[in-house]
């Protein structure tokens, strides 16, 4: 906890009962170049559980304070998916496939 950053690769339910530290700054940092799979609100069986688990869902997506992915896309699908704002979208690209599009 005496931490000035902290770096998450995924959902950690732990996150929803911290109290955040003032100090520190938690980073999701997506696994992957975009996404194969539904999560978040957009998961549909997110809606069918109850609504305790839903707010403890958006209590963790709620703790970080950026989301580092890969493209604008991606931004969009976080955004929705999390119901968190633009502004913690950090849009880094991704080395294994910029160099396609950037050479």
């Amino acid at each position: 906890m005496t931490s000035q950053l902290i770096f998450c690769d995924n959902y950690y339910a732990f996150l929803g009962g911290l109290l955040h530290p003032r100090h520190a700054k938690i980073v999701q940092l997506w696994h992957a170049n975009g996404a194969i799979k539904r999560f978040g609100w957009g998961d549909p069986t997110t809606s069918q559980r109850s609504k305790e688990d839903q707010r403890r869902f958006q209590r963790v997506y709620d703790q970080f304070d950026d989301y580092v992915v890969a493209s604008d896309a991606m931004g969009n699908v976080f955004q929705d998916s999390y119901r968190v704002p633009r502004s913690r979208m950090q849009l880094m690209g991704y080395p294994r496939s910029d160099r396609f599009f950037f050479c």
